[in-house]
């Protein structure tokens, strides 16, 4: 999955309205939070084949971060 996929995938998981880039920070977006750090380990789980804890995602705290869980950095 590209990069520029991926990102579009992740602003649906966090049913955000504001493009993400790789330097959005995601604790200033108003939807990151438990709920949406759950629904990230399922989509990394589902879509990437990756397992990770929702701790895991929590410990994120740019798009980047994400990017790099996810082996795109």
């Amino acid at each position: 999955m590209e990069i520029k996929e991926l990102l579009l995938e992740w602003q649906d998981v966090l049913q955000c309205d504001v493009p993400l880039c790789a330097g959005t920070i995601l604790t200033e977006l108003e939807e990151w939070d438990s709920l949406s750090q759950s629904g990230m380990a399922a989509f990394f789980d589902r879509k990437l084949g990756i397992r990770l804890s929702s701790d895991e995602i929590a410990k994120c705290r740019t798009v980047r971060d994400l990017l790099a869980l996810a082996g795109k950095a």
